[in-house]
């Protein structure tokens, strides 16, 4: 997400009822920031006035652009984008639903929980 990006603002409106399923389902937030030359504290600030619960991270430029080779193959980065990562680091899904859809969403992580047990 980037705090520059309208989609990415608009499904936090959902943050409440994503946050409830992945308590439920032992599952942490992690939001990963991509802004580009902004400050920690402005950042900061910003996570905290949307109330944004979960583990926070922005993004150094070549993370970022590991982001675009990995999950992109090198091409544009397209956001909001949500994952579902297990434990051990693999990548389960790489393009969920919107928290806005959330059944789908829902749907989605509940069948990759029961192939990844």
């Amino acid at each position: 997400w980037a705090t520059w990006c309208v989609p990415c603002i608009q499904e936090f409106q959902y943050k409440n009822e994503l946050k409830a399923f992945m308590d439920e389902m032992n599952i942490q937030l992690l939001y990963i920031s991509i802004d580009e030359n902004m400050s920690y504290q402005k950042w900061s600030e910003y996570v905290q006035s949307k109330k944004l619960f979960g583990t926070h991270y922005l993004a150094t430029a070549s993370f970022i652009a590991n982001i675009q080779e990995k999950l992109y193959n090198g091409k544009d980065i397209t956001i909001p984008r949500y994952l579902l990562i297990n434990r051990e680091g693999k990548i389960i899904e790489q393009d969920l639903p919107r928290p806005s859809e959330m059944e789908a969403l829902k749907k989605s992580i509940l069948g990759a929980a029961k192939t990844y047990k």
